[in-house]
């Protein structure tokens, strides 16, 4: 799978383990915005998580882990990227990842979404 971090540069990861939510004041303040972001792409993201999670059993990260129609993952990377860089320092980084469905049932057992497309 390839991943995009903030520096908006993709890297393979062939095997990524969900480890729980992330979360904390400054984390729930990031999720308000992303989701205010999410809210405005025409249900082009449908779920989204904050997660710890693990790349080939090594250093752990946290993850931006989105289920979003293709079309509009670069536009996202790039907006989330300015959104993450206004509220932390410099030298912190976001990885995003783009969910296939058995990636998407493996955090549905680790984690709990921040953001679920509401279609009514």
């Amino acid at each position: 799978m390839i991943l995009q971090s903030r520096q908006n540069s993709g890297f393979w990861a062939p095997e990524i383990s969900f480890l729980g939510d992330q979360d904390g004041p400054s984390e729930r303040e990031l999720k308000s915005a992303l989701s205010d972001l999410f809210k405005s792409t025409d249900d082009g993201v449908q779920i989204a998580y904050l997660a710890r999670v693990v790349y080939e059993k090594q250093k752990g990260s946290i993850a931006l882990c989105l289920k979003a129609d293709p079309d509009i993952q670069d536009q996202l990377v790039n907006h989330v990227a300015k959104i993450f860089a206004v509220m932390f320092n410099t030298n912190e980084h976001l990885d995003i990842v783009f969910l296939t469905e058995q990636m998407q049932l493996q955090i549905a057992a680790a984690c709990r979404p921040f953001f679920v497309l509401n279609l009514t």
